[in-house]
This record gives C-alpha cells, sequence and structure tokens, in this order.
C-alpha cells in the first residue's frame, strides 16, 4: 500500500500544456526490421503508423507512458520504401508527426540448407524427399543431377525439380548407374543456400551385354554326311582253337567208323610171307 497522495485539477478555463513530439528517427534498419523512436515535453504513451504508402495500414505500440519513445517493426520487404508517422497521447491531449520514411535493407543471407534429403533408388528411378528450412522468407528449393559428380550451382547440371514441395520423384534412369544430387534453398530475395547433398541408384532388369548374332537360313538345306563307322577290331585270344572236326556222314569203302576225333580205322589183311633162298613159305597167322 503507497502512501498518501495528492493532484489538483484545473481551473475552469486554465490553458492546458500542449504536448510537442521531436526527434523522430528510423534506426537499427535491416532488411525486415526497423525501430522508430522520438521524444515528447510530457509523459505519454507510444503508437507508429507505417505502410509502403502514407496511407499506411499497419500499426505498432507500446502503451506505457514515457518521454523518450521506441517501437519496433518487424516482419518487413527487404529493400522496400516505407512511410511512417508517430503518435502519443496523454490523458487530455494527443499529438502526430508528420509522414517519415526509411528503406529496409537488401537481404543478403543466405537461407538454411534443406534439411534430411535423401534419395532412395527405386525401379528405373530415384525417390527423393527432404525437409525445406524454417526461414520466413524461405521461397523454393531447386535441385540438379549429374552422373559425374555432385553439381556445385543452380545451372551446374540437369533440373530434377523447382518448388516448395518436400519430395520428388527422378524417373526415366538407367539402372546401375549413380545420381548426384544438389538440392539448394532459395529465399524471396532470390538468396541461396550452400546446397545439400544426396545420390541414390536406380535398379531394373537384367540388360544383355551383347546381342546374339542372327543365323540367317539357306535357301538349301544342309548335306548332313552319314558318320563313317569303324568295323570293331577283334584281337586274337591267346589260346589256338582246334579246328572242329567233321565226323564223315558215310563211310567211305573198306572203312569202319571209329570214335570221332580219332581217325578212321580200315580193314586191313596182312599176309605175312618169309623169303628163304630162292623159294617162299606161306605163314599161318597165330
Amino acid at each position: 500500500m503507497s502512501g498518501d497522495n495528492v493532484f489538483r485539477t484545473l481551473a475552469p478555463g486554465a490553458p492546458t500544456q500542449n504536448l510537442i513530439i521531436s526527434n523522430v528517427q528510423a534506426v537499427l534498419i535491416t532488411d525486415t526490421t526497423a525501430v522508430i523512436t522520438w521524444d515528447t515535453n510530457l509523459p505519454s504513451n507510444s503508437i507508429v503508423d507505417f505502410g509502403i504508402s502514407n496511407a499506411y495500414g499497419f500499426g505498432a505500440s507500446n502503451n506505457p507512458f514515457v518521454t523518450s519513445h521506441l517501437v519496433n517493426l518487424s516482419g518487413l520487404m527487404p529493400d522496400t520504401l516505407y512511410h511512417y508517422r508517430v503518435t502519443s497521447q496523454t490523458a487530455s491531449t494527443t499529438a502526430s508527426s508528420g509522414d517519415f520514411t526509411f528503406r529496409t535493407t537488401i537481404d543478403s543471407l543466405a537461407p538454411a540448407n534443406p534439411l534430411n534429403f535423401i534419395a532412395v533408388g527405386d525401379y528405373y528411378r530415384n525417390l527423393l524427399t527432404w525437409t525445406n528450412p524454417s526461414d520466413a522468407d524461405f521461397s523454393h528449393v531447386r535441385i540438379l543431377a549429374r552422373t559425374d559428380r555432385y553439381p556445385n550451382g543452380p545451372n551446374d547440371g540437369v533440373l530434377v525439380y523447382q518448388g516448395s514441395a518436400q519430395s520428388t520423384t527422378h524417373s526415366s534412369l538407367t539402372p546401375g548407374t549413380v545420381y548426384y544430387y544438389t538440392n539448394f534453398a532459395y529465399d524471396l530475395r532470390g538468396n541461396r543456400s550452400s546446397g545439400a547433398l544426396a545420390q541414390a541408384s536406380p535398379f531394373g532388369d537384367q540388360v544383355p551385354t551383347s546381342t546374339p548374332p542372327v543365323v540367317t537360313p539357306t535357301s538349301t538345306p544342309p548335306v548332313v554326311n552319314p558318320p563313317t563307322t569303324t568295323p570293331p577290331i577283334v584281337s586274337p585270344t591267346s589260346t589256338t582253337s582246334t579246328p572242329p572236326i567233321v565226323t564223315p556222314t558215310s563211310t567211305e569203302p573198306g572203312t569202319t567208323t571209329s570214335t570221332p576225333g580219332e581217325p578212321p580205322i580200315r580193314n586191313v589183311v596182312i599176309t605175312p610171307e618169309y623169303t628163304l633162298g630162292n623159294g617162299t613159305i606161306d605163314l599161318i597167322p597165330d
């Protein structure tokens, strides 16, 4: 609880002290922000109207009663001329300044790179995904591709995609070939990031390495010669074969049949004779 305080109202018809605004300035100007300051002779609040013309359209304020005023402006566009005026109010009077201008600076700050840039090989294509940067003035991304190295600039390679989406497909690719991608982020001023990198290789059907020769049929069918057959060679056996014994079908005159394999027996009549001197003696058998 405070102590006791007193005040005195003005007498009827007494003059009211005028509120005077002085020293109006725009300071600490960047591509998107500015600070407006001014002074007053009486404690009062702080109001700024601003816009790209003297019709204004935007406002910012601080309510405490002060004599040194400061109001922050944000969300401005780079390299843009802005109009503004200041107003202060006391309990009994109001004062406003004339029209002032300031120009925001040129935006030279590059946006952040796209996050989580990933390339995945698929059937004759690569699937690309990423997350756009969170910069307030982010505009779009631009993705380029090469097959020999990563693109190092916004025109160094084949353009795959440009826009503000967060995924795309690179189609009609050669299976087994490595594709190198660089993803550049741009802001509204045209500043670009250094680029995020990814690579992938698509797959596809097996491609033959050579073309088989085409055989053109001739009008005359080929003549196929029968294979020459060589009769088998029979090696003689080590055992001498015995020629077969032919058994006569009939008995020759003067012979008798004998056992096969034996010579035939002939009927021989032996008439012995002994010679002695000049005569002859007939002998009788047995």
